[in-house]
């Protein structure tokens, strides 16, 4: 058995494959890191968004942030069907 402080790429953990699933789980970490930076490349290629854009972006965050709360507040807290609070 290994010690617990031996490295990953020591000849005990090498024969039992540690080192190489280690390195799939870097390489898998960095595929679903990259995805964003990427997308950030090319939303930087096509410019600063417009004024308009901007102004629907934050309209949705209000909604969405007024209207989750209220459809909370009718389906659970009115006890949907009966029309009272508890």
């Amino acid at each position: 058995m290994s010690s617990p402080t031996a490295p990953l790429t020591s000849p005990e953990n090498l024969e039992k494959g540690h080192a190489s699933v280690n390195v799939n789980q870097k390489r898998e970490t960095l595929k679903l890191r990259g995805w964003p930076l990427l997308l950030l490349s090319f939303q930087a290629l096509a410019g600063a968004p417009s004024k308009e854009d901007v102004i629907g972006g934050i309209s949705a965050i209000v909604w969405a942030l007024t209207l989750l709360p209220l459809l909370k507040y009718v389906f659970i807290s009115l006890e949907f069907g009966t029309g009272e609070g508890t």
